[in-house]
C-alpha cells in the first residue's frame, strides 16, 4: 500500500490456525504481497496483486516477469487479485489489441508460467458500464479449485466477490491446557492424604517445595488435559440481518442479469439496509460487553484482544540516544531500573512514629487449621493460577487434605519472620498509560 495514496492497498487474511510465513519478492512489480502456506505434506506460495489501469510499461513488465519465474518454480503457486484486463477473452486466451500490448504481453507471461485462469464470468458490474471480468484467480496445473461461488459485492463495492474452494488439508494448530471441571478429585484427595504430611525438621522452603511438588504430581496425575482450538471471532447475526443478506445477495444477482433501473435500485436499497443492519449489531454486540464488564470481565477482555492487531504487549524501550531495548530480557531490566529509581526513599525521622502495645502483636499468634479452610472456602476457583502453577479450584476441592500441611507452613513462616523464595515471585503486567510506548516512563 502506498501511504501517500487514499483509497487502494491489498489486505490479505490468513486463519490463525493456518502456519504461514511471509516470502520476500524481488521483483519490482509495486502492489503484491507473497506468502507461504505450510500445510500438511506441502507448501501453496499465494501472492495478492493488484494492478492499476494506469499502471506504467515498467510495471507490466515487472508482473509479467514475476509470473514467469514462478512458472520456472517447482512450488505450487494460487495467485489471485484485480489484474484490469477488460480486453482479454480468457475462454480462448486472446485479445483484440496487437502483439505490442499489455494485453498480449500479460496473455504470453501466463502460457510461458503453465498457470491456469479459472475466473469465467464478470467480476464488475456497473450501472453506466458493460461487466467485464477484472479480477483473476491463476494457479498452476495441480491446484485446480473444487468451485468458485460468485457473492454480491462488500458494502458499496462494484466487485464480486470470489469464494474459491481447494482441496487442501493442514494441521489444526492447538494448545493443551488442563481441564479442571472433569478432574478425578475423590483420586487426587486420596493421594494427598497418603503423602502431604507436614515435617517439623525440614526448613520452611523445603517443606514448601515439597508440598508443591506433591500439589503438581497429584494434579497431573488426576486432572486430565484437553486441546484447546483457536476459534475464530464470529460476530452473532439475527434471523433479520441474515434475511436481508439473501435478499441482497438475490437483487445482485437480478441486476447481472438484466441491467435495469428497477433492478438497481432494489439492489442498492437491500445492501444499504445490510450496512445498517450490520453496524446496529455491532454496535449491540459492543454495548452488551461493556454492559457486562463488572461481572463478566472475561468476557471484555476477550472482545478486545480479538480486536487487537499485534500480539507484542511491550514495543522496543528507547534506553538512550540511538539506543533501544529489544528482546524481553532487556525490556524487562529497563522496566525494573526505571520502577527502582521511582521509589521514595524515606530517610530517618521523615515519618511520625505511632505509638502501639506490646501486646497488639502477639508471639504466640496460632494459626489453626480451621482458618486454613475458612480462607480455602472462599476461594474463586474461576481465577487462573500464579506463578506457582497452582490452580485454586485444586486448593478447594483439597481443602481438607492439605489445610494441616499449610497451616504448619503458616506457623513456620510466622514464627521464624521469613517466607519462602516462591512467594516473593508474582507475573507482573506493564500497562500502557498515555503518549509514546517506547518510553518507560508511559
Amino acid at each position: 500500500m502506498n501511504p501517500n495514496e487514499k483509497g487502494r492497498g491489498m489486505l490479505l487474511y490468513i486463519r490463525k490456525n493456518i502456519q504461514y510465513k511471509e516470502t520476500d519478492d524481488d521483483s519490482g512489480f509495486e502492489e503484491l504481497q507473497v506468502f507461504n502456506l505450510i500445510l500438511t505434506e506441502v507448501e501453496v506460495v499465494i501472492a495478492s496483486t493488484y494492478r492499476s489501469p494506469s499502471s506504467t510499461h515498467e510495471n507490466n513488465s515487472n508482473l509479467n516477469n514475476f509470473l514467469r519465474k514462478i512458472g520456472s518454480s517447482r512450488s505450487r503457486y494460487i495467485v489471485l487479485g484485480d489484474m484490469n484486463f477488460r480486453d482479454i477473452d480468457w475462454k480462448y486466451l486472446s485479445t483484440n489489441h496487437d502483439e505490442n500490448s499489455k494485453e498480449h504481453h500479460f496473455i504470453e507471461a501466463v502460457r510461458d508460467s503453465y498457470l491456469d485462469q479459472h475466473v469465467d464470468r464478470p467480476t464488475r458490474v456497473t450501472k453506466h458500464n458493460e461487466p467485464s471480468l477484472l479480477d483473476l484467480l491463476l494457479t498452476d496445473k495441480t491446484l485446480e479449485p473444487s468451485s468458485i461461488e460468485y457473492i454480491s459485492p462488500l458494502g458499496k463495492g462494484d466487485h464480486t466477490l470470489l469464494h474459491a474452494k481447494f482441496n487442501l488439508w493442514t494441521t489444526r494448530r492447538s494448545k493443551e491446557r488442563l481441564n479442571y471441571n472433569k478432574g478425578s478429585y475423590d483420586e487426587l484427595r486420596s493421594d494427598l492424604k497418603n503423602n502431604l504430611i507436614y515435617e517439623g525438621l525440614l526448613t520452611l522452603d523445603q517443606n514448601w517445595n515439597k508440598f508443591k511438588s506433591t500439589l503438581d504430581s497429584a494434579t497431573k496425575k488426576f486432572i486430565p488435559k484437553m486441546k484447546i482450538r483457536i476459534k475464530q471471532h464470529k460476530l452473532p447475526m439475527s434471523s433479520e440481518v441474515r434475511d436481508v443478506l439473501r435478499d441482497k445477495h438475490k437483487t445482485w444477482k437480478d441486476f447481472k442479469k438484466e441491467k435495469s433501473q428497477r433492478n438497481y435500485e432494489n439492489y442498492t436499497s437491500a445492501r444499504n439496509k445490510v450496512r445498517k443492519l450490520t453496524r446496529q449489531c455491532v454496535r449491540k454486540h459492543e454495548e452488551d460487553v461493556s454492559k457486562s464488564i463488572k461481572h463478566q470481565p472475561k468476557k471484555f477482555w476477550n472482545y478486545v484482544n480479538k480486536k487487537i492487531k499485534t500480539t507484542e504487549i511491550i514495543p522496543a524501550l528507547k534506553i538512550g540516544p540511538n539506543k533501544w531495548a529489544m528482546t524481553d530480557k532487556d525490556k524487562a531490566d529497563t522496566l525494573v531500573n526505571f520502577f527502582s529509581s521511582v521509589f521514595t526513599i524515606e530517610t530517618p525521622g521523615s515519618r511520625e512514629v505511632v505509638d502501639y502495645q506490646e501486646n497488639q502483636l502477639s508471639d504466640d499468634l496460632f494459626i489453626s487449621k480451621e482458618t486454613i479452610l475458612n480462607e480455602l472456602n472462599a476461594l474463586d476457583t474461576t481465577k487462573s493460577t500464579g506463578s506457582d502453577n497452582v490452580h485454586p479450584r485444586v486448593l478447594r476441592e483439597s481443602r481438607y487434605e492439605i489445610a494441616e500441611m499449610m497451616s504448619g507452613l503458616m506457623q513456620s513462616s510466622w514464627e521464624k519472620g521469613e517466607i519462602p523464595e516462591d512467594w516473593k515471585c508474582a507475573n507482573i503486567t506493564a500497562i500502557h498509560k498515555k503518549d509514546a510506548k517506547s518510553d518507560p516512563n508511559n
